[in-house]
């Protein structure tokens, strides 16, 4: 497993992880085993994402290294077939049959590439497993809050709801949706002053809005280990 992270590492760990299901087994039951869930709607929604990877792995590479679309080339179409053709109602063998070992090859090559190109690194599991595990806690306890004017409860919880979800499908859509949710639970402090006041002057504002931090720095990190978050202006709108 590589420590760098682009959507063509992110895919080709998906497919291997696939290639050791059964072929003989149900097409849902690969998918639901390779996505780590047994709810259809979550699996559903992690296809999407899935088979979004490749067009986004092109769209990367025709950026980054224009000159080597021979290791795309292969690849690329017979994954596309595979996502098209498949029969969830069928068996794995649908999807996976698509997926030999040149594709797997050329798409490492691919990967490599990238890779050489990127400083963006892969954040620790162990760490992404903490920081989730406060964010649930903060959400259960939210519930018990009545003190909270509803369009920042509302704004918390949909927050809460979307960093969980980023971070369960990091191992699909990497760090970008994560940043993006920190971003908006930052940057929402500068708009909106009873959100602001939540977060100074409520126990569990800090907790939530620290938490933030702590995940958006792991992001910072795993983008360029020399860069730190500046946290004096964040200091100065939220008091901490």
């Amino acid at each position: 497993m590589s420590n760098f992270d682009n959507p063509a590492e992110r895919l080709l760990l998906i497919l291997r992880k696939g290639k050791t299901f059964s072929s003989a087994n149900p097409c849902l039951a690969g998918w639901k085993m390779v996505l780590m869930t047994n709810d259809l709607s979550t699996m559903l929604a992690r296809l999407g994402n899935v088979m979004k990877l490749p067009y986004q792995v092109v769209e990367m590479a025709t950026q980054t290294i224009p000159t080597e679309s021979e290791s795309w080339d292969y690849w690329f179409p017979k994954i596309n077939e595979g996502f098209s053709t498949q029969n969830l109602s069928g068996q794995w063998q649908t999807f996976i049959g698509h997926i030999d070992d040149h594709t797997l090859r050329y798409l490492s090559m691919t990967s490599r590439l990238l890779n050489s190109s990127s400083s963006q690194k892969v954040i620790e599991e162990v760490e992404l497993k903490e920081i989730k595990a406060k964010l649930v806690a903060i959400l259960e306890s939210l519930i018990e809050q009545t003190n909270i004017p509803t369009s920042v409860l509302s704004f918390v919880h949909r927050t809460l709801h979307s960093l969980i979800e980023s971070i369960d499908q990091y191992f699909i859509t990497g760090a970008l949706p994560i940043s993006d949710m920190t971003d908006s639970a930052l940057g929402h402090a500068l708009l909106n002053p009873e959100y602001r006041d939540f977060l100074k002057e409520n126990s569990l504002g800090k907790a939530y809005i620290e938490t933030v931090i702590v995940l958006a720095k792991e992001i910072v990190k795993a983008t360029n280990k020399d860069t730190q978050i500046e946290m004096g202006p964040i200091d100065r709108l939220i008091g901490f």
